[in-house]
């Protein structure tokens, strides 16, 4: 959306690093500060941040997760009910209660968003996943 783009350029306390990667993420209840890498020089610096948004794109980059959080053959994270239809369900999931919504097979780990199996595609909805996510977060927090 070329729209979002523009935006984005013309929003001043928003800096965009092309050609780099985040290495180290610090802070020590919340994030503080990303340490970047810039991929044609090498060059690294640190800057202060309170958040990171991780864009994946339409192909989750989920392969490095381990093989307990269940995925579809594309990558994508099964959650709550999805979670429950998947043949290898029980074997990872051992709670007496069935996972909540946006719960993935290992319990305590949320997915939301575009990378979970069954997301509606788009930064709103991605939204609204994750703030629900945050709901189920603190109660199985509370569960503790």
């Amino acid at each position: 959306a070329n729209y979002l783009v523009e935006q984005i350029t013309k929003t001043p306390n928003i800096f965009i690093h092309g050609n780099t990667e985040v290495i180290a993420v610090d802070g020590e209840n919340e994030l503080t500060s990303l340490t970047l890498k810039n991929t044609k020089t090498g060059e690294e610096k640190t800057v202060n941040a309170k958040a990171l948004f991780i864009y994946i794109g339409a192909k989750p980059s989920t392969s490095w997760l381990p093989e307990q959080l269940l995925t579809d053959e594309k990558g994508f994270i099964y959650t709550g009910r999805e979670l429950e239809m998947e043949k290898n369900y029980h074997k990872y999931w051992k709670l007496e209660r069935p996972p909540y919504p946006s719960e993935a097979s290992i319990p305590g780990v949320f997915a939301s968003g575009d990378v979970r199996f069954g997301a509606l595609a788009g930064i709103s909805s991605a939204v609204g996943e994750g703030a629900l996510a945050i709901r189920f977060i603190r109660k199985y927090l509370q569960e503790m």
